[in-house]
């Protein structure tokens, strides 16, 4: 880092929505913002044609700050500059892909963002500032507006207060550490021996624009689009439709019920579940 307190050169790296609000924070704080060009369009378009920088390097730039970059930085880079992250977990909880997700499936009680310093591990490096909120019954994408706003209203204030030694990194406990992996569309499916508590924070977590839970109905994936979780204790074999009526499909599960009532196709058709689910069925 500087021992100077001029304003630093920044080469900002990132994709989504997230990257975009990342973005926006940096340039309100600081005027030599350049943006790695050819990952995100959208991103490129927020800066202007002169902050284009073609290439991923440290020569000629203080810092880099980094959102929703999916890919390892090489450690020669990281040798050679300062990499500041943003990080969707309480770190070193949920090191990894789809942190988010895999925080609240795993029922963590707060739920938050981690801005630190990138070393040569995933996730892994030394903390500059984390924001937390109590877990309740809010969804995955509830989640990401909110810490999109975040990142746009404090990412600017924080390098700031790094740059000018006012925010001292503080290492991470790895002892502490859990780590994540990406999620595929397998991980979407519906596991009708899950607990109820299980399957209420599923359905949460995953909601679109993201896929959505899914069922399999004769090898065709169906998403569930609208339903109802009850309880009731008794013993018949789970994932199977024991009725159809007005409300839905019932579709026994470990604690009770997955009443089903609105699927959507492969082609995106929404349709009413007893058009798909019939009485009797084996999921």
């Amino acid at each position: 880092m500087s021992n100077t307190k001029e304003e630093p050169k920044i080469l900002f790296v990132g994709e989504g929505h997230g990257a975009h609000s990342a973005f926006r924070s940096l340039a309100k704080e600081f005027n030599n913002i350049y943006v790695l060009s050819g990952i995100d369009p959208k991103l490129d378009a927020l800066a202007a044609s002169d902050k284009l920088h073609p290439v991923l390097t440290h020569e000629g730039f203080d810092l880099i700050v980094t959102a929703g970059y999916r890919h390892k930085f090489p450690n020669e880079l990281i040798e050679k500059i300062v990499l500041i992250n943003i990080h969707y977990a309480l770190l070193p909880r949920f090191r990894g892909l789809h942190s988010l997700v895999w925080a609240m499936l795993n029922h963590e009680p707060k739920i938050g963002l981690t801005m630190h310093i990138v070393n040569g591990e995933f996730d892994a490096g030394p903390i500059l500032h984390q924001y937390a909120v109590d877990h309740h019954k809010q969804t995955s994408w509830e989640f990401m507006h909110l810490f999109d706003d975040y990142v746009e209203g404090n990412l600017g204030r924080v390098v700031r207060g790094y740059w000018e030694g006012d925010i001292q990194p503080m290492p991470q406990d790895s002892e502490q550490a859990v780590w994540c992996c990406r999620r595929n569309l397998d991980d979407c499916k519906i596991d009708f021996n899950a607990s109820n508590k299980d399957l209420e924070v599923f359905f949460r977590a995953l909601v679109k624009p993201y896929p959505i839970p899914f069922l399999l109905v004769k090898g065709i994936s169906y998403g569930v689009v609208e339903y109802e979780i009850k309880t009731r204790y008794y013993t018949v074999p789970v994932g199977r439709v024991v009725n159809v009526d007005k409300h839905g499909a019932w579709i026994k599960v470990r604690d009770g019920f997955l009443v089903v009532k609105t699927l959507e196709s492969p082609e995106g058709t929404l349709l009413p579940a007893e058009k798909v689910l019939k009485l009797g069925m084996r999921l």
